[in-house]
C-alpha cells in the first residue's frame, strides 16, 4: 500500500495558482472566498504556506482529500510524492546518498535524472531488503537490480520515461556491464558478495 504525503513547501506557489483556484470554485466555493480575501491582504508566503495547510485540513474534513490528491497528481505532480509503506515498518533499508564502491556504478547521485536512473539501498537484513527493492520497483519501468552483500544496486525508469527506456540497450546499462565482467548470469539477483 502507498501513501501519499502532500508537499506543503509547494503551497505557497499553489495558493495563487489559476487551475487550483478554478478547482476550489467547483468543489469549496466558500473555501476559495476565503483563500480570495486573505490572499488580497497577505505580502508573504509563510502566511500563504499557513492559509493553504488550513485550507487542505478542511477539504479533508469535508471528504474531499482524494479528490485534491487526484488534481494535484494530474495538474502539480510536483507537490504529490507517494512512499511505500513497507519502507516504514521494521528495519527499513537506508537509500545512500554516495557511495565509495564504484566496482558497479561509477557515477552515483539518486537526485541525477539519468537514463537509467540509479538507486543504491543498504540493509544488513538481506531479506528486507530484497522486500524493499521489489516494493520500490513495482511501478517502476525497465527494471534491473543486483544484491552485493548488504547493498542493492537498481536501475529503473519512471512510466513517464518508458519510451526513453526502449532505446537505451541492456547491453549499455551499468549492472549489465558489471555482471559481464565479473562473469555472472543476466538473471542472477542476488550475490553474496563481490565476486573474485
Amino acid at each position: 500500500m502507498r501513501q501519499v504525503i502532500i508537499k506543503t513547501k509547494q503551497f505557497c506557489a499553489l495558493s495563487r495558482e489559476p487551475a487550483w483556484q478554478d478547482w476550489l470554485e467547483k468543489h469549496a466555493p466558500d473555501i476559495l472566498d476565503e483563500l480570495l480575501r486573505h490572499l488580497s491582504q497577505s505580502r508573504g508566503c509563510k502566511a500563504n504556506t499557513e492559509k493553504m495547510s488550513a485550507i487542505y485540513e478542511q477539504l479533508k474534513s469535508r471528504g474531499l482529500q482524494d479528490a485534491v490528491v487526484a488534481f494535484l497528481r494530474k495538474e502539480y505532480p510536483l507537490t504529490v510524492e507517494e512512499i511505500d509503506r513497507t519502507f516504514v515498518r521494521g528495519q527499513k533499508s537506508k537509500i545512500m546518498q554516495a557511495i565509495s564502491n564504484k566496482d558497479v556504478f561509477t557515477h552515483y547521485n539518486p537526485k541525477l535524472l539519468s537514463f537509467p536512473q540509479k538507486l543504491v539501498m543498504f540493509n544488513q537484513d538481506r531479506e528486507q531488503l530484497l522486500k524493499d527493492v521489489k516494493a520500490f520497483l513495482v511501478p517502476m519501468w525497465h527494471v534491473d537490480y543486483l544484491l552485493i552483500g548488504d547493498f542493492a544496486y537498481i536501475e529503473y525508469f519512471k512510466l513517464k520515461y518508458s519510451k526513453d527506456a526502449e532505446k537505451i540497450k541492456p547491453e549499455s546499462r551499468e549492472i549489465y556491464k558489471y555482471r559481464i565482467s565479473k562473469g555472472i548470469s543476466q538473471s542472477e539477483k542476488v550475490v553474496d558478495e563481490s565476486p573474485s
